[in-house]
């Protein structure tokens, strides 16, 4: 696991992942993609996140090399890069 210092990373994290699995199942180890942007808006809303801070995060996560994206980071999806999850330090 990685260490995190915000709540709201981990439960996003955890959210997006868990999305993926129902959306398109495992890929081996890794989880893939999460089913686009209105699937990562419902999450985000569904936790009561602010979407600015959601995006941030997943531009974080982009940087990091634990998610890709085609033309949008809301439609993105999970690298062999990505942790399993995110623990709050």
């Amino acid at each position: 696991m990685t260490q995190i210092k915000r709540q709201d990373e981990a439960e996003l994290y955890c959210a997006l992942r868990q999305r993926a699995s129902e959306q398109q199942g495992e890929v081996g180890t890794v989880v893939r993609y999460w089913g686009g942007r209105g699937a990562a808006i419902e999450v985000v809303r569904q936790l009561g996140m602010n979407e600015k801070r959601a995006f941030y995060l997943l531009e974080k996560w982009a940087r990091k090399g634990w998610i890709d994206y085609g033309t949008w980071v809301w439609g993105g999806w999970f690298t062999a890069n990505a942790p399993d999850a995110l623990e709050r330090s």
